[in-house]
């Protein structure tokens, strides 16, 4: 019986301890469970922390160097459109008067192409206004600079066509006069830390051309971009020549005479005070805003027949990005209030839900030259093949596409209200001429948003600005030849207009309407909505 006794109790006690071996199991089969599930549903699952120590870092071999042959951008691509374009302005400044002279003027300047023109802009410090002269005067004189160094003298600055550019806005709004000679017995010095004002001095191409209003401001921007890069002289090197805390009290003075136009508003993107004309002379004394008592930092910038992209007119470039034209957009669509998360406000005020299966045809109405004739049937016959295409059976996309073609004269709209448009079409089109500037303003890259343009030319037409300008901003381009109309060429080879690049036989294409067969039509923007299937959130197969 004691023996018994005895192995019961060790039965026991290995029963209690097997349960609590069993229980510990438990316990540790749940918590790994548990945390299994945890990282399952976390967005992310840190495996192990990173070396920390900076003695790792310093020791890391870092990438192989494969990676470092990753291609890019050509050099003529990062030298026209990117920030080597600035930093070779700031690169190259020049001081165009002496150490002692009491103002300065310094002139930065680019040669974007090997033999080619030299483009220039300036900045004069200390200049005053004469009312009596309608001019300002700069007391400065002018050092003597070596023809063997390469750097234009004042009166080597290159003229561009409508009579702008550096030397013309100085030779017709400024007076440098040595500092003895100045009749105005003022003195002019700055201080350093006061505020100063800025005037950006410069003479439109003219007002109403769309192409040519944006190039023109584009290249005010990047003039500006530059003096923010460069320090002023004799100061702290931390202190630019121009400052965003400086846009206040900068304005523009306009030299030319054409009509302030509709695009008038962008020149304020750097300049909050009201737009002027440069005065006549006057004979009376009246003091006004801007006197022989207030000096002020002129600003000449770039003009706009220098800017970049102006560079492929006719030259297909190996460009697909821009820094640069990436900035300005982002700068307009933000003076506009119509960055992403704005622009798809209605004017009702409601939002417009982006729907990637929804797609967005705006047609560039014109309707005074180069039209497209017979637009509407155009896009009639449009209408139907795409109606027929999205409810085509053998397309395996489970929700229908929804097309909406819209025709719009861009001209009768407000510039903000046309840039809303643009950022709610998906795929452009129109015949060539500056509306198709536009095409910087479509949502690009791999986001449902992703858009083309269909250019229609006449016949013979080589231009390929626009063709690089959608590959800047990362958009398809489509393009399709038509014919003039039969009467207007008549009408011009009986004037005999000829212009540049235009056709052999002398059509001047800029003056005449556009026929395209209504298949070719409609098989060019087809093709274009095939190139947004599965691009962002579009999944559908090309019908």
């Amino acid at each position: 019986m004691n023996n018994v006794h005895m192995l019961s109790r060790s039965q026991r006690r290995f029963l209690r301890t097997c349960a609590i071996l069993l229980a510990f199991l438990a316990i540790i089969s749940l918590l790994y469970t548990t945390s299994i599930l945890h990282a399952s549903n976390a967005s992310s699952v840190t495996l192990f922390s990173p070396h920390t120590t900076p003695c790792a870092q310093d020791s890391s071999p870092g990438l192989p160097r494969d990676y470092s042959h990753a291609p890019e951008q050509p050099p003529l691509c990062a030298n026209l459109f990117g920030t080597p374009y600035l930093e070779s302005l700031r690169d190259h400044a020049t001081e165009y008067c002496t150490p002692d002279s009491p103002t300065s003027l310094t002139c930065f300047h680019t040669q974007t192409i090997p033999g080619d023109r030299i483009d220039t802009f300036c900045i004069a410090r200390g200049a005053v206004f004469d009312s009596t002269q309608a001019k300002y005067i700069l007391p400065c004189t002018l050092r003597d600079i070596p023809r063997s160094s390469g750097i234009p003298s004042l009166r080597e600055f290159h003229d561009y066509w409508y009579g702008t550019g550096a030397g013309i806005v100085i030779h017709n709004a400024i007076r440098i006069v040595p500092p003895h000679k100045s009749t105005l017995n003022l003195n002019i010095t700055i201080p350093p830390h006061t505020i100063q004002n800025y005037t950006i001095l410069t003479k439109r191409e003219g007002g109403q051309n769309y192409w040519h209003s944006l190039m023109e401001i584009f290249s005010m921007t990047l003039s500006l971009d530059v003096l923010q890069m460069t320090p002023t002289p004799d100061t702290n090197p931390s202190i630019p020549l121009f400052a965003p805390s400086s846009i206040p009290n900068t304005g523009i003075t306009l030299l030319d005479t054409a009509d302030p136009g509709p695009f008038i508003d962008l020149w304020s993107l750097f300049a909050h005070k009201p737009i002027r004309r440069l005065p006549q002379p006057s004979t009376t004394t009246t003091t006004t805003e801007e006197d022989t008592t207030t000096p002020t930092n002129l600003i000449i910038p770039l003009p706009g027949a220098s800017n970049p992209l102006w560079h492929g007119d006719w030259t297909i470039l190996p460009c697909i990005s821009s820094s640069l034209l990436k900035t300005f957009t982002t700068r307009i669509l933000s003076f506009y209030d119509l960055l992403p998360g704005n622009y798809h406000q209605t004017p009702e005020g409601k939002a417009d839900k982006e729907d990637p299966n929804s797609i967005t045809i705006t047609f560039i109405n014109r309707t005074t030259t180069r039209r497209l004739l017979d637009a509407e049937s155009l896009l009639t016959s449009l209408s139907t093949t795409l109606l027929h295409s999205s409810s085509n059976p053998h397309n395996t996309n489970p929700e229908k596409i929804n097309f909406h073609i819209q025709s719009i004269d861009f001209a009768s709209l407000p510039l903000r209200e046309q840039i809303r448009v643009v950022r709610s079409t998906d795929i452009l089109v129109g015949v060539h001429g500056a509306g198709l500037t536009h095409a910087m303003f479509l949502r690009s890259g791999m986001s449902a948003a992703a858009a083309a343009v269909v250019e229609v030319l006449p016949r013979g037409l080589e231009h390929k600005g626009f063709r690089n300008l959608a590959g800047l901003v990362g958009v398809g381009y489509f393009s399709l030849h038509g014919d003039v109309d039969d009467s207007q060429r008549r009408e011009s080879r009986r004037r005999g207009m000829r212009r540049r690049k235009e056709e052999e036989d002398g059509d001047d294409w800029h003056e005449m309407d556009v026929r395209v067969e209504e298949d070719r039509f409609v098989r060019a923007v087809m093709v274009a909505v095939g190139s947004l299937s599965n691009r962002g959130g579009r999944s559908w197969d090309v019908s």
